[in-house]
């Protein structure tokens, strides 16, 4: 159900421009074992890099390899948009001193660690995260 919902937010911007298909880089971080299954599910169904601590990484996951903050600061530039399975709050202050304006920050979207609330928190409209 949530991959539906989470589609249905990224719909719009996969399909601009009359219906030219856009391709949005996009980034998937879990920090917790529930969390990692449902973002490997997620980032499968829209081709992004998943990133997962060390403790459940797997062959062919990209490794969260300093600390949260610092992590999500690193790659912030990188990516369109970023779907966030953990708490709202971590995801706030990870992102804090990154953001700079809505015209030009990622679409960020944060999804509860079982799948059943999806926020869309940053850049709705004009990042497509909505």
């Amino acid at each position: 159900m949530i991959l539906i919902s989470i589609q249905s937010y990224m719909t719009k911007t996969f399909h601009m421009n009359l219906g030219k298909e856009i391709i949005m880089k996009l980034a998937v971080l879990a920090l917790t074992n529930n969390g990692a299954k449902l973002a490997k599910k997620i980032s499968d169904k829209f081709k992004a890099d998943l990133y997962l601590p060390k403790k459940y990484s797997y062959y062919g996951v990209n490794t969260i390899d300093k600390s949260f903050i610092e992590f999500v600061h690193s790659i912030f530039k990188n990516y369109k948009g970023f779907i966030f399975i953990m708490a709202t709050g971590i995801v706030v202050r990870a992102i804090a001193k990154v953001i700079e304006n809505k015209r030009q920050d990622s679409a960020i979207i944060v999804i509860d660690e079982k799948g059943n609330y999806v926020i869309s928190l940053l850049s709705g409209h004009i990042g497509g995260a909505n």
